[in-house]
């Protein structure tokens, strides 16, 4: 039993030969992220947490005596402390807490090199995965509104960051209205407060959002290296500004942001510039409409003048042509007036010229009888007288064959020969008064039927005219005159006189090819 017990080890002894373990390792250069930094009589003491798989951890600490070289490097380089999430490279050893039985790892210094390249590294993989995603350029995709006046500002509201940008967009004049997000913009807690913030201005639908944060060293602005918050921004709807105050390096957030700027105040000086830019080119769009407009009026009021001037020409002109027309019209009016007035009168003449001619026809109906009779009259006297000749000449014969008888038998006849000239004489001149009264006869009748025929060839002459223009002269069956198409559908059954001869027709009702009451 007391040997075993001499075998054994104390808690002290343990402690000792790992530290002395641990310490014959050497020197070790680890790199981690820092969490839970605090600070204990002027040590630091900290967490440090694997950068890939932050499941492993090592307790860390800095003791006082080495803080200040320290801190020293680290400001050289542009770099603050050991500020909670912040990217390190540090060299030391591991040792043993002897009172609290704990390993830590001893910081000696740190690796400034190492630092900014791990950093560097770091946020050159995140640009890699943010572009193999396609959202590298996402946002910067976006249209900003021509007029972006409602903005959305995520940043401290302890700050003095509100201040410069409200100030600069007030002086500009215009109507800005700057809504305050406010985020945590350093410490353990920057990353969620800078999401959550974010994310409300994006739901607020502002007309950009600028998220910014003033000047300080690069390892306090870890938290905009954020990749979760990088694709929040290039997956915003809203155009998204970035203003970090620190011109040495970038952080991850400015790669996707719609634009970057080194400092909140240039951010606001730039939408104040846009605006104004808007509103001069809207002054110099609306001047030189105004004197497009102002141009295009003279020439309305120019062309408006012309065209008056052209259509009270015009219309003068229709006006007299018009009027020359009506002149026209009328005269043709008068015209046909006057050749209708001709029409009636011919009609009437024509008319006049039937009755005339049937009166003639009838006067020639009843002297025929007498000139036929003075006819035959003249035909039997005219035979009387071929007849007494042609006894005469009978006689004047027997006389002869008398005389050559007696001549033949001597006999001298004195009293015969006497007897039958004066036979003959009286048949010579019975002739003659025959002959004359027959010339007379044939002369007076020739006379009489000349003046009938002339005196029938004026009023014949008056009819022929109309009718060999094309006109018809309608009578009924008993020979009346129709005047009116009212008179023809009454008499029903008409007669066509042509120049060429009549014509019997049927009168009929049609109606009117353009309106009005039907046609004969």
């Amino acid at each position: 039993m007391a040997e075993s017990l001499s075998g054994a080890m104390s808690v002290r002894e343990v402690l000792e030969r790992t530290r002395r373990q641990l310490h014959d390792l050497g020197v070790l250069s680890v790199r981690a992220l820092v969490s839970q930094p605090h600070e204990v009589n002027g040590h630091v003491f900290f967490t440090l947490l694997d950068d890939e798989h932050g499941m492993y951890r090592l307790q860390a600490v800095l003791w006082r005596s080495r803080r200040a070289s320290v801190a020293r490097a680290l400001e050289a380089a542009g770099l603050a402390g050991f500020g909670d999430g912040a990217l390190v490279v540090v060299r030391g050893r591991l040792s043993v807490l002897e009172r609290q039985g704990a390993v830590v790892f001893d910081v000696t210094s740190a690796d400034v090199e190492a630092i900014l390249g791990a950093r560097a590294l770091r946020r050159a993989n995140a640009v890699r995965t943010l572009e193999a995603e396609g959202l590298l350029t996402r946002n910067r995709a976006l249209p900003l509104p021509l007029v972006p006046l409602d903005v959305a500002l995520v940043t401290s509201a302890a700050g003095v960051v509100q201040d410069d940008v409200r100030s600069e967009l007030a002086r500009s004049g215009f109507a800005f209205r700057t809504r305050l997000f406010h985020a945590a913009v350093t410490g353990a807690d920057a990353r969620r407060s800078l999401r959550a913030a974010l994310a409300r201005a994006i739901r607020a639908h502002p007309d950009v959002v600028i998220l910014a944060r003033g000047g300080g060293a690069a390892d306090e602005l870890a938290a905009f290296d954020d990749l979760e918050l990088a694709r929040l921004i290039a997956t915003s709807p809203v155009c998204v500004w970035t203003a970090i105050g620190h011109a040495v390096d970038q952080p991850l957030v400015c790669f996707v942001a719609h634009r970057s700027f080194d400092v909140p105040h240039a951010a606001a000086h730039t939408l104040v510039e846009l605006v104004t830019s808007f509103t001069t080119d809207l002054r110099t769009t609306v001047d030189g409409t105004e004197r497009a407009c102002r141009a295009r009026l003279v020439a309305t009021e120019r062309a408006s003048r012309d065209l008056r001037r052209s259509l009270a020409t015009a219309s003068r002109r229709r006006l007299d042509a018009l009027s020359r027309e009506r002149a026209d019209l009328a005269l043709i009016s008068a015209r046909a007036a006057a050749r209708t007035n001709e029409q009636r009168a011919a009609l009437q003449r024509a008319e006049r010229v039937v009755r005339a001619a049937h009166a003639l026809a009838a006067f020639s109906r009843a002297t025929l009888p007498s000139e036929l009779s003075l006819a035959r009259s003249a035909v039997r006297q005219r035979a009387g007288a071929s007849d007494a000749v042609a006894a005469l000449g009978h006689a004047l014969t027997r006389l002869v064959e008398r005389d050559l008888r007696r001549r033949r038998t001597g006999v001298d006849d004195r009293s015969l020969v006497r007897s039958a000239t004066a036979q003959l004489d009286h048949a010579a001149s019975s002739l003659a008064l025959v002959r004359s009264e027959l010339r007379r006869a044939g002369h007076e009748a020739l006379q009489r039927a000349w003046r009938s025929a002339h005196d029938l060839r004026r009023p014949l002459a008056s009819i022929v005219e109309p009718l060999d223009a094309g006109f018809a002269i309608l009578t009924d069956r008993e020979g009346t005159w129709l005047r009116t198409a009212l008179a023809v559908r009454r008499a029903g059954a008409v007669d066509a006189h042509l120049i060429d001869g009549d014509v019997a027709l049927v009168a009929t009702t049609r109606e009117r090819t353009r309106g009005g009451a039907g046609d004969t």
